[in-house]
């Protein structure tokens, strides 16, 4: 199973996790990080998204970020 963090709708190749889980109803952290530019002026839809065929919940997730001038 494979998430990934998502710019605009495009899954980031460098900020992917994926995880093989043993059974049904294994549950598993992940943790993904990309620093992403935008100009001023402009802005970005970030998501996570499964990027797997099967299917997935997203739990408690948490989103940081971090503006630096």
């Amino acid at each position: 199973i494979t998430a990934a963090l998502a710019i605009n709708g495009e899954p980031l190749t460098s900020a992917t996790a994926t995880v093989t889980p043993a059974a049904v109803e294994n549950y598993f952290n992940i943790y993904v990080s990309a620093q992403v530019c935008v100009p001023k002026g402009c802005y970005l839809t970030v998501a996570m998204e499964n990027t797997s065929t099967q299917a997935v919940n997203f739990a408690n997730s948490n989103l940081t970020v971090e503006r630096i001038a």
